[in-house]
């Protein structure tokens, strides 16, 4: 990720406290009175990596294998684990218009925007978008490289 990459990530970081609180409270069922403190992402110990990528793997390839069992098999943050359920999130990092995650298969008028198994993320079932496109494979490679080691 460039440094240009990263301050609009920072700058865009304040914008998702919102959501991340109705995530929290969508979740817990309960109201959450101290404010998400947006932090780095913790480094944990790592998996060993998984065999090198063909040139060009196409982006659903990628996203139902490699990114599929990275965000399975890592232990995320309470941070990191909310932001994947945050459109604005999921949009700077990724290039895509629908949270990574969601605990629903289905967008608010009714149309699948995820995958139809389930996956489980830090212990709870979620779908992962289907919704990718092509210039976000560099995107998706870049997050795989910080978590993955590839």
């Amino acid at each position: 990720m460039t440094n240009i990459d990263k301050e609009k990530v920072l700058a865009h970081l304040h914008l998702m406290q919102k959501d991340i609180e109705q995530i929290k409270r969508i979740i817990s069922g309960s109201e959450i009175k101290e404010p998400p403190r947006i932090s780095q992402p913790h480094p944990t110990p790592q998996p060993p990596t998984q065999p090198p990528l063909p040139p060009q793997t196409p982006i659903g390839v990628l996203v139902r294998s490699r990114l599929k069992n990275t965000l399975e098999q890592r232990r995320w943050s309470e941070q990191e684990f909310y932001n994947f359920f945050d459109k604005s999130y999921s949009k700077i990092m990724f290039d895509i218009n629908y949270p990574l995650l969601s605990f629903d298969r289905y967008d608010h008028n009714g149309n699948p925007r995820y995958y139809k198994h389930t996956i489980f993320v830090n212990g709870k079932e979620c779908y992962l978008c289907s919704e990718w496109f092509k210039h976000s494979r560099e995107m998706v490679l870049d997050f795989l490289k910080q978590y993955e080691n590839l």
